[in-house]
């Protein structure tokens, strides 16, 4: 092939902030790159330009997130006490997780 008929390639002068990662994952990515045929930096740079990011709606979403999960934490700890103690109010309990659930679906859609 001659070299005017080659496709000019852009030179790669830009660099990205270090990623760290175990050592299992850089095997992982090591694998895969030579499975793609490709250098690990090749590799890096196709999946990032490549690869779908979801983006959050909300910025509160991680707190909400971290309170449901608190939230769940201390209900499966009053389900159980009173499981124990034959005093479960199973009626409360779903009126309890019904309103979760009201509030998960709320940051699933994005109200």
């Amino acid at each position: 092939m001659s070299r005017k008929n080659r496709k000019k390639e852009e030179n790669k002068t830009e660099v990205l902030p270090p990623c760290r990662v175990t050592k299992s994952e850089r095997n992982i990515f090591l694998k895969k790159a030579a499975a793609a045929g490709l250098s690990l930096s090749a590799y890096q740079r196709q999946s990032m330009i490549d690869c779908v990011i979801v983006e959050r709606k909300n910025v509160l979403e991680p707190i909400a997130v971290s309170q449901l999960s608190a939230i769940g934490n201390n209900l499966n700890q009053l389900v159980r006490k009173e499981h124990i103690h034959d005093k479960a109010d199973t009626e409360k309990m779903r009126d309890i997780l019904n309103s979760i659930n009201i509030i998960i679906m709320g940051l699933v859609n994005g109200s």
